[in-house]
């Protein structure tokens, strides 16, 4: 107590607000979430994001993954592309493969 920082949070990268941050961002902002058997992407962007791109590695395989925007909305996939395929969803693939995947947002 008698320190005069005492109660200051000066060094927030050590109490986990990095780790939680980056978990928000990638999940639920990005949309970018594993699930049982499937990768959800389901972004919750601001409107004025064209697109991203992100590489996200699970379960072995290499997801490089495009989300397009073209009607500048905040959520709502409209179409989802695998290899150049429409797919209902980002299955699990096996282990070494290398995966594109192409989300369009919109309404359906």
């Amino acid at each position: 107590p008698a320190h005069t920082a005492y109660g200051r949070a000066r060094h927030p990268f050590m109490t986990g607000t990095a780790g939680w941050a980056y978990y928000a961002a990638t999940q639920y902002m990005l949309g970018i979430r594993p699930g049982y058997n499937q990768l959800y992407i389901d972004p919750c962007i601001p409107a004025g994001w064209q697109s991203f791109s992100a590489v996200r590695v699970w379960r072995g395989c290499r997801y490089e993954i495009q989300v397009e925007n073209p009607e500048g909305i905040q959520k709502g996939v409209q179409a989802i592309y695998i290899d150049g395929k429409p797919a209902d969803c980002v299955p699990e693939l096996s282990p070494g493969s290398v995966c594109s995947v192409r989300v369009v947002m919109g309404r359906k």
